[in-house]
């Protein structure tokens, strides 16, 4: 009996192409995402340990910096037409948003 038990060996799996490529997309978004997280945090951290006395002006800055490097850099994206106006529009759906759920009033007390 234990002969029957080890003659037939667990076989492999093969993954199929559609499978490997849902793969690496959720590796690609998870990564994506990790890295989103981060940068929210480390910005936190700086305003909160590197640059105390800017405070969120210290993002504001970063962002409008960022929007000039979308104006240079990329003209067209896969999301809109034109990156820079949709990220300034994502910054104000965000400001218009976050006062009334008290992130900011959260974050600095």
């Amino acid at each position: 009996m234990a002969e029957r038990a080890g003659a037939h060996p667990a076989r492999e799996v093969q993954q199929g192409s559609l499978t490997r490529l849902f793969g690496r997309l959720s590796q690609a978004l998870n990564w994506l995402l990790f890295a989103l997280v981060f940068s929210i945090a480390l910005e936190w951290l700086g305003m909160v340990f590197w640059w105390p006395q800017e405070g969120i002006q210290h993002s504001r800055k970063m962002l409008t910096a960022e929007v000039g490097y979308l104006q240079v850099d990329f003209r067209r994206s896969l999301v809109s037409d034109d990156p820079a106006r949709f990220a300034q529009t994502m910054a104000l759906c965000v400001n218009i948003v976050a006062p009334p759920i008290g992130i900011i009033q959260r974050a600095w007390s």
